[in-house]
């Protein structure tokens, strides 16, 4: 047992039952639920997390992943616009790999 193991005058914090603060995914998890005890919302001040074993989780991720894929793709194009296009008439997306898309 660890705490056997102590020096004297050693002190530690222990607390059993922790995965929900020392995980990335008991925390994230605790922060949602932190909606039915604060009017704060987590997104404010925590980068979005996702749960890759919770299947509702993964979808959110893609769904996530594409958004912003997307506003990417957008935004470059603002600043670009007719520079992104490369040769025949396609969309260069990448810079260390070349994506087309037919337009």
């Amino acid at each position: 047992r660890p705490l056997e193991r102590l020096m004297p005058g050693q002190i530690v914090n222990h607390y059993k039952m922790n995965r929900s603060v020392t995980t990335k995914v008991g925390l994230a998890n605790s922060l949602r639920s932190l909606k039915w005890f604060e009017e704060v919302d987590p997104d404010t001040f925590f980068p979005r997390s996702y749960d890759l074993d919770d299947h509702d989780d993964v979808d959110a991720f893609v769904e996530d992943f594409c958004v912003v894929a997307c506003m990417g793709v957008l935004s470059r194009y603002l600043r670009e616009g007719e520079d992104m296009k490369g040769t025949r008439g396609k969309w260069i997306l990448g810079r260390d790999h070349v994506r087309h898309v037919e337009l």
